[in-house]
């Protein structure tokens, strides 16, 4: 994807009939600017991705989520038998 990019940069160069000096300058801009923004995509991408490590794989969100149910169920019953919620009943 970003040598595509790269080369429809060095095409637009040479399409606007640029002197080498400004040729290789808008070349320069146009490629730091697609290195950088590829560079940015895939942080983010890493970022979002769930990470494999220790076996966890896929399932290590759903045990997560495991996890986080079990806990509001918990807390749920903890709230119901209170002395605060049977005097509200």
């Amino acid at each position: 994807m970003l040598v595509g990019y790269l080369a429809l940069a060095w095409l637009a160069g040479s399409a606007l009939h640029l002197d080498t000096s400004r040729f290789y300058l808008l070349f320069a801009i146009l490629a730091v600017l697609g290195i950088g923004g590829a560079v940015v995509f895939v942080w983010f991408w890493s970022k979002l991705r769930p990470q494999s490590g220790g076996g966890a794989g896929a399932s290590g969100v759903s045990g997560r989520d495991d996890e986080i149910d079990s806990l509001v169920r918990d807390a749920e019953g903890r709230l119901a038998s209170s002395n605060l919620a049977q005097g509200l009943s």
